[in-house]
């Protein structure tokens, strides 16, 4: 449990509330008003929230050491690598490329519901939308904001070259 509560008023601008979530490393705040909450933001509230400007690309942000997974990989196994490396999401890949995704929540209700000797193919999630470094991170923001996802592996033709998650574009939208 995180007690260090991180608590923004309602008439917060969202570039200040990007500044906030991406300077202290959290995904959401909570909206306090008359020493009351009333809500909370969360990092896919403010994507849906802003438009990036210009031409950023997804290359610019993008991470080149996204957690990889065989799709024979144990819930368990990619677990540990997910926590090892302080990450949220992981691709599975066949044939040099992307076949699903899998967030840490699904690797959670994997777990819960006595499953973690499941393979990756059985838990990922498809179809695996992706973008390439040439996409312009607006595009990117479009597409988690539609398909109401947060992570994209980042791909040429051949391979996964990286991923680009909500944070990364958060921080552009923040500066």
């Amino acid at each position: 449990m995180t007690t260090d509560l991180l608590m923004v008023s309602p008439d917060l601008e969202v570039r200040q509330a990007t500044k906030i979530m991406t300077g202290k490393g959290v995904g959401s705040l909570l909206v306090y008003e008359n020493d009351k909450v009333v809500g909370i933001v969360t990092e896919r509230d403010l994507l849906r929230s802003c438009r990036i400007e210009g031409e950023a690309r997804v290359g610019d942000v993008m991470k080149v050491d996204p957690v990889i997974s065989s799709p024979n990989a144990s819930v368990m196994e990619i677990a540990n690598v997910m926590k090892e490396n302080w990450e949220r999401h992981a691709i599975v890949v066949e044939e040099s490329l992307p076949a699903g995704v899998i967030s840490i929540r699904d690797v959670a209700e994997s777990i819960v519901q006595g499953k973690a000797k499941s393979r990756a193919s059985e838990i990922m999630r498809r179809p695996v939308y992706k973008v390439t470094p040439d996409s312009l991170l607006e595009t990117a923001r479009t597409l988690m904001s539609t398909e109401n996802i947060g992570y994209l592996p980042v791909v040429d033709s051949r391979t996964v070259l990286g991923s680009v998650e909500e944070r990364e574009i958060l921080a552009v939208v923040s500066i």
